[in-house]
């Protein structure tokens, strides 16, 4: 709901003055930016309501085409709409779609009103104010400098604008040019609306600072990050529109940088074409925003996993070229004895690393009774495969001999997680064994391995790989102080389309004794020809060995070689 508040005496303008400064042909500069069929308004702007849509583009329309048609009822209601501390930003978006029809309407009524919203006192405290008042205090003041009749006011216009920006930057933009919060709702809107702003700067000789330019290529710059080569964002499901591309076009053209990356992302270059030495690097972690981009290279086709972990559930999407394949939160719940676990504090980080071989992340968050949860997320870039894993850890410490001696007391352990699917994605789970595909219609673009199960559905198991409703889910039930639950999905299906696929869990010995799982656990999978070897340590530290390769680290990743050699992708010390 938006909040009226007491009126500001109206501001002493001379509109006769300021309109008479609106020449009938000036260029006025939405039409300069507009080349394509939708109003530079509607850029990002994704969830509006449909009936604003509809104004909105009228009102571009007139724009262009200098002719306003609608009736005088139309322009009343907006005159007659009460001046609040909190709009919403479609209503902001509204009122800006007015500022720019202003040298077609002239109309001192409709000046003075927009005045009225440049004057207020807006709220600042959460997320939904942060693109109204980008929007009203930094494009508006813009705009309406145009028609400033002298120089000192439209001076003190675009300084106050440009003052306007950075404070609302600093409030809701990490240091690495990412919205802190809210990332889908702010993102690309805080692109476009800066994108605009910059372009009602042409030719002034007030222009954004150095730090505001920076800012701009790297909001740029995560855009394309988080973009499929439709133009879609990883940030939401649907496929790219005719105003995504106009965005990200404009965009390109707005900044100095980030031309030969938007090639590479949205598929303009060769796929196995490699980015110029000094090229940002395609995966991307900010450790105060909680969110993460696993991504094995810029050039698309890619492959992705989109991780946010700022809020009480942490949230995935995994997306291969222009389709997503998981979607939205990715839950958990967890039982011990049949006492369900809570949470006992946010996700904090653990380890982030990337470089040419994969990115890992991995997050910790504290349960009741003792219990650690552990969150895992690898790609590997190479082989384009994703590691989706937990591990639950009993934080009690002990010796290995206290380990090993209270064994009989281990507590019975539930686990069950659940992740999105888009509603363009099936799961087929297969029927003799426990993997499934991911598939859009009949097309499989995922193998999902629950690699912690035996493969083979005959096999006794306590724990399930299916799907209910929208939701794959796996679950898994032991006794142990400690437990690992993987998911191992191949994401090429150049590899996994009629292949063989097959998994092991593996014998861990330390000291010539086979420890227990809840000590350690190992896992060789295999997709056609292509194998891995994952190991990771749930208790004590310890120099163990699983198919003859020795390990001392709490996580390790390796590739079979075609002589049998393991190459190193990863470990985690």
């Amino acid at each position: 709901m938006e909040m009226a508040v007491a009126p500001k005496p109206a501001r002493a303008i001379d509109a006769s003055a300021w309109l008479a400064n609106l020449a009938p042909n000036s260029d006025f500069p939405l039409a300069r930016i507009a080349a394509g069929k939708t109003s530079p308004l509607l850029w990002g702007a994704d969830s509006l309501p449909a009936e604003r849509v509809n104004l909105i583009g009228k009102l571009h329309k007139a724009t262009l085409v200098r002719k306003w048609k609608g009736e005088a009822a139309e322009l009343a209601r907006f005159l007659a709409q009460t001046v609040s501390s909190e709009p919403s930003t479609d209503h902001a978006l509204e009122i800006l779609a007015w500022a720019y029809l202003l040298p077609v309407v002239k109309s001192a009524e409709l000046l003075q009103q927009l005045f009225a919203w440049h004057d207020a006192v807006l709220a600042s405290a959460t997320p939904a104010t942060a693109l109204p008042q980008l929007l009203l205090k930094v494009e508006l003041p813009l705009l309406l400098a145009l028609a400033a009749p002298d120089l000192k006011t439209a001076t003190a216009l675009r300084k106050g604008a440009i003052g306007a920006e950075s404070r609302v930057a600093n409030a809701w933009i990490d240091p690495l040019g990412l919205p802190s919060q809210a990332r889908a709702e702010l993102l690309r809107p805080w692109l476009a609306t800066i994108i605009r702003a910059q372009e009602l700067l042409r030719n002034s000789e007030v222009q954004f600072s150095d730090t505001a330019r920076e800012r701009l290529e790297k909001l740029t710059r995560h855009v394309l990050r988080l973009s499929r080569p439709d133009g879609g964002s990883t940030l939401g499901p649907a496929a790219g529109s005719t105003a995504d591309r106009e965005l990200l076009t404009a965009a390109v053209i707005a900044t100095n940088s980030n031309a030969a990356l938007a090639q590479l992302a949205l598929g303009k270059g060769a796929a196995d074409k490699k980015p110029a030495k000094g090229t940002p690097p395609a995966a991307f972690y900010s450790q105060k925003s909680s969110f993460a981009v696993l991504r094995n290279r810029w050039a698309a086709p890619q492959t992705q996993a989109t991780f946010d972990f700022s809020g009480d559930n942490t949230w995935l999407d995994v997306s291969c070229g222009n389709q997503s394949l998981l979607h939205g939160n990715w839950d958990v719940a967890l039982k011990v004895n049949d006492t369900a676990l809570t949470p006992l504090g946010p996700w904090t980080d653990v380890c982030w690393h990337a470089d040419p071989d994969c990115d890992y992340l991995e997050i910790e968050r504290k349960f009741s009774g003792g219990w650690l949860l552990q969150r895992h997320v690898m790609i590997v870039r190479q082989d384009e495969c994703l590691l989706l894993a937990d591990s639950l850890l009993d934080e009690t410490k002990r010796t290995p001999e206290e380990f090993l001696a209270t064994a009989a007391q281990a507590p019975r352990l539930d686990y069950s997680t659940s992740l999105q699917l888009p509603s363009s994605i099936a799961f087929a789970p297969q029927q003799d064994t426990r993997e499934g595909y991911l598939q859009a219609g009949r097309k499989p673009l995922g193998l999902v391995m629950p690699i912690a199960l035996p493969e083979w559905r005959k096999q006794p198991s306590s724990g399930e790989l299916s799907v209910n409703g929208s939701q794959l889910q796996h679950r898994l039930q032991t006794r142990g102080r400690n437990l690992f639950a993987p998911l191992w999905i191949d994401l090429n299906p150049n590899r996994f389309k009629n292949a063989e696929c097959t998994w092991r869990q593996l014998t861990i010995g330390e000291f010539l004794q086979v420890q227990p799982r809840e000590v350690a656990v190992g896992f060789r999978v295999q997709v056609r020809y292509s194998n891995w070897l994952l190991y990771r340590s749930l208790a004590w530290r310890g120099n163990r060995t699983v198919l003859g390769k020795n390990f001392a680290t709490d996580f390790a990743c390796s590739r079979f070689q075609p002589n049998g050699e393991t190459q190193e992708i990863l470990e985690v010390q």
